[in-house]
This record gives structure tokens, sequence and C-alpha cells, in this order.
């Protein structure tokens, strides 16, 4: 029987409001005949949120700018473990990371940059571009966490599957074996070009998803690259697919972009 690791890696912002549409629609429809045993959750999540982009985005479906800022509440971390648990309670294995912040702070992560000015457009911007090199840096972290489980199971794992901690589900996923896993699926969001939030890996991509995005950072010296999107895209063989229907819950709504 095949091995699946799910991968929750980034903010927790509202995992507590999330987490159980995903298992019920993702983790059981793309597993459902798996003994529990067989079914991995990696969580690396920040309780902590570095605060709105300032920044609108372009929606092609109703053709103007939308408000993109947005601000979250602290998580509570014996609320995030607590919930944690009682999926542990189910037999399912579980390893865990919850940091309080960063385990790197902005300076040392920007140092850590080969060549900062190939970064531009939405980049040029340094309160955007150090979110991107940290999110980098969280999948090479979470990266490193699959690798050790796997260490400890003696094997690796069949397939994995990369969810951000605060989506919202509201469609189930087919089975697993549905899919056909020849390279990433990266699974498509409410619009078409949001498809970095959920993603299917085949085990012989896995570094190139969860580790060369950071050595991208750390080496390149001739590419340049607009948006995070952009460096997420490059990294890895993939096609987009619909796979469940989701949406990113959001809290509170920052008016003020620049300010």
């Amino acid at each position: 029987m095949s091995k699946t690791a799910f991968v929750f890696c980034g903010g927790a912002r509202t995992f507590l409001e999330c987490f159980d549409t995903c298992f019920k629609n993702v983790i059981c429809r793309l597993c459902p005949d798996a003994d529990p045993y067989q079914i991995t959750l990696i969580f690396y999540m920040k309780l902590t949120d570095p605060g709105p982009k300032k920044f609108a985005a372009h929606n092609y479906y109703v053709g103007k700018y939308t408000n993109c800022n947005f601000e979250y509440k602290d998580n509570n971390y014996d609320e995030i473990i607590q919930k944690i648990e009682e999926y542990r309670a189910k037999g399912l294995k579980i390893f865990h990371r919850i940091l309080f912040h960063s385990e790197i702070n902005d300076f040392d992560l920007m140092l850590s940059v080969r060549s900062r000015g190939l970064y531009t457009g939405f980049n040029g911007r340094d309160i955007r571009f150090i979110r991107a090199v940290h999110q980098a840096y969280n999948f090479e972290k979470a990266g490193q966490m699959l690798l050790d489980a796997e260490g400890g199971q003696g094997s690796e794992f069949d397939a994995i599957v990369y969810i951000r901690p605060d989506l919202l589900f509201t469609g189930k996923s087919k089975e697993l074996g549905h899919y056909l896993l020849d390279k990433v699926i990266l699974a498509e969001g409410e619009e078409f070009y949001s498809n970095d939030h959920f993603a299917l890996i085949p085990r012989k991509y896995m570094k190139n998803f969860f580790f060369d995005r950071m050595e991208l950072y750390r080496t390149n010296t001739d590419k340049k690259f607009t948006t995070a999107e952009e460096v997420y895209w490059h990294t890895i063989d993939y096609r987009v697919e619909k796979v469940a229907s989701y949406h990113i819950e959001r809290q509170a709504q920052i008016w003020d972009l620049w300010g």
C-alpha cells in the first residue's frame, strides 16, 4: 500500500478554521482506503504573521484591482497543538514544528540572496521580496522534516501533497490514483493563476519542490524574476489541474494599502 505525506507549510493563520475541511475533502478523499498508519502529516507552521503586504492585485474576472491587504491575529500554541493531537488520536503519523517566530531573521535571510538586483517588479520592494524568500526557506525546512520522516520509517513516500494551512476546502478531490503523477500537479484555485497554494508531488520531484527555490536565491546570478510565483514555477516541471475547490480563508482586510 502506498505511503503519502501531507505537508502543511507556512503561517498558521486560519488553520484552526480550515483543517477539518481539508481532512474531510482532501486527505480522506485522496487516500480513502489507506490505513491511517500509511498517512503522514507534517506541520511546519508559524503562529505569527508578518503583516499586510500593502498591495492590490488585478482581478482578471472582474476587470479591476482588488485589495489584497490582510492582517491576522497571532495563533495560540496550545490550540494548534490540541487540533494536531485530535488527529494523532485517529492513528495518523504526525510530525510538527510550530514556531512563535521565523527561525531566521530578515537580515540574515537577505544576506543569503546572491543577487538582490535580479528580483524586480513586485519583488522590487523589500517588504514583499523578503516574504518570498521566507517562503522558500520554509519549504526547505519542511523538506528536511520530510527527509527525517523517511529516515525514521526506512523508506521513501510514494507521493507528497503540499497544502497551505489557511485553505478552506469547499469541494472534494478524487482518489490520488486518479491523477497522473508524471510531474507536479499544481491545484488550480479560485482564479486560473492561483495555483501555488496546493500541489500533488511525485517523490522524484521532492527536491525540486522543497529545496530548489531557496537554492536558487542563494546561487542565481543571471535570471530575473518579478514575482515569488515565477520562482515557484521555475524550479518544477508541472501542469495545472482542478483537484478540489478551495479558497484562502482570510481575517481582517486593511483598507489603507500604502500607509
